[in-house]
């Protein structure tokens, strides 16, 4: 009867190791690319996964919102509760101009591209990975440049999940853009941090924040 225990537990352990070992490799496998597009210059894109197992995986390409970049869904996918998907699945994180992890401030003549370029040129990244179909994931303004990449190229889209995505978003984000891409770790203007507070969370946050900043 022991040894039958004891066989038990070294089965258990055995796929307890696999499993482990599958984890660690799905956590590690990261490859980063600067892809050149027509309208939106360089784009630093972090590819999470293998995609030369597309064929028989699910691949999705993200986009972040406002103040973000590819971390947010890095981190997301990397979560536990994500093992078997990504076990499963490929993930593209597209971070936009200025956003990537120690990106050098953009010229003052950058001509930012607009939500519909970055929404038309994601196929570059596409193209360029040698990968035929996706599904989008992203959230806010990233969720509004999936829904142009949708429209644009509806043959390269098998579905969209998009976050708190508003039709009416562009032109508010447009008129914010000179304050997000200039912005260095804790430089970050009043004004600018208190329309992301707004735009995370309500003008609740933002009030409960400035009453926190006021002077006593």
């Amino acid at each position: 009867m022991s040894s039958i225990a004891a066989e038990k537990r070294a089965s258990f352990a055995r796929r307890a190791e696999s499993l482990v070992e599958r984890v660690r490799v799905l956590n590690t496998i990261y490859e980063k690319y600067n892809i050149s597009t027509e309208k939106c210059g360089d784009l630093t894109v972090i590819v999470q996964g293998d995609l030369s197992q597309q064929e028989k995986r699910a691949v999705f390409i993200t986009v972040h919102d406002l103040g973000c970049n590819h971390n947010s869904f890095q981190e997301f996918v990397s979560s536990p509760c994500m093992t078997e998907i990504k076990e499963r699945s490929c993930f593209i994180h597209v971070d936009v101009p200025g956003h990537a992890d120690n990106a050098d401030a953009l010229a003052d003549n950058f001509p930012f591209p607009s939500l519909q370029a970055l929404g038309e040129d994601l196929v570059t990244v596409l193209d360029y990975l040698h990968v035929k179909y996706v599904i989008g994931l992203g959230e806010g303004a990233g969720a509004n440049v999936l829904a142009r990449f949708g429209l644009a190229h509806p043959s390269r889209a098998l579905g969209l999940i998009l976050i708190n995505a508003t039709g009416s978003a562009a032109s508010v984000l447009q008129s914010f853009k000179s304050k997000f891409i200039s912005w260095k770790s804790d430089e970050v203007a009043q004004s600018a941090e208190s329309f992301l507070m707004y735009h995370k969370f309500g003008h609740p946050s933002v009030r409960r924040a400035q009453s926190r900043n006021r002077p006593i």
